[in-house]
């Protein structure tokens, strides 16, 4: 069938196929059995908007804009954009889940800090590129660097020395906080002489809520404390780990009092725990116990820092 009138009022019912020529203005209802042909806009009014109910068991070809509905399985239908609504919470991520688009709050992605956060396990099959995890920072032979996400490991690259009684720095992480974390500092330090002990504190310059560190080494001592570290283990047999401990950040209460060997490397280590309120930077200082004789910091010397919350 072919129709030359521009302007229809009611319904057209054909059992073969339409073909229009020209415009149309349609204001009742399309059918056809077999589909309709036509490169003319079809429009109700100036907006070119067919706002009709358009329903075919063949194909339909349309030129135009189209508002209505349409009733059938749509396979012919091109250059269509769906809308769907997304399925879960906000930030869910898209899949498929026994052909329904779904959603899941343990599954997301955060656009503002490119976050994707997975509660729950991961399976992985095949190889795994160790760039795309980001939970440890290292910060290489630096007296200063920024703290990592969650585990951050920073060495010295040189030495940091200290003649007086008085806290200097010998290493600076910044960027730490707010939160509970665990620090672990490996220490390689050297006395100007045997009589010459060494403080070694922790510091934040921010607000803790609490803080408690241990600093060990091993002494001279066989059965009494010495305060005097030992790196030759032949000296004694069952020589004694001897330890500072504090509760005040920035602090030493008492020191060592010497060493095995002057100018030698000496082994020691402070750990604790840390819960800083606002971000600030962690510091390792150090001290001599003997005013106007040196005590070194030893590059080498490591931290590993982990926040735990």
């Amino acid at each position: 069938m072919q129709i030359f009138d521009p302007s229809i009022t009611g319904s057209l019912l054909a059992t073969g196929s339409i073909t229009f020529i020209g415009n149309m203005v349609l204001t009742g209802s399309l059918t056809s059995s077999q589909g309709f042909n036509g490169t003319a806009s079809y429009a109700l009014s100036a907006s070119n908007a067919l706002t009709a109910s358009f329903a075919s068991s063949g194909n339909g070809f349309f030129s135009g804009s189209f508002s209505g509905s349409f009733q059938g399985n749509g396979s012919a239908l091109t250059g269509v954009v769906a809308s769907a609504s997304p399925a879960g919470p906000d930030t869910s991520i898209q899949f498929n889940d026994g052909g329904t688009t779904a959603g899941s709050a343990d599954l997301t992605f955060n656009n503002t800090t490119n976050q994707l956060t997975l509660t729950g396990s991961l399976n992985i099959t095949g190889s795994v590129d160790a760039t795309i995890f980001t939970n440890t920072t290292k910060i290489s032979g630096s007296a200063s660097g920024a703290a990592g996400k969650y585990i951050t490991t920073q060495f010295l690259g040189s030495d940091a020395t200290n003649s007086t009684t008085t806290l200097a720095t010998a290493m600076t992480t910044t960027g730490v906080g707010p939160g509970l974390y665990q620090f672990k500092y490996v220490i390689r330090y050297q006395s100007a002489a045997t009589t010459t002990g060494i403080g070694i504190a922790v510091d934040h310059t921010q607000t803790a809520n609490y803080f408690v560190s241990s600093f060990w080494f091993v002494s001279t001592g066989g059965t009494a404390a010495t305060g005097v570290a030992d790196q030759v283990s032949a000296v004694l047999a069952g020589q004694m780990v001897e330890g500072k401990s504090e509760r005040v950040k920035g602090t030493v209460t008492t020191t060592t009092t010497g060493v095995d060997t002057a100018n030698a490397d000496m082994l020691a280590v402070v750990e604790g725990l840390i819960d800083v309120t606002a971000s600030g930077d962690l510091i390792l200082e150090f001290r001599s116990e003997v005013a106007a004789s040196q005590v070194v910091i030893k590059s080498g010397t490591s931290l590993i820092l982990t926040k735990m919350s």
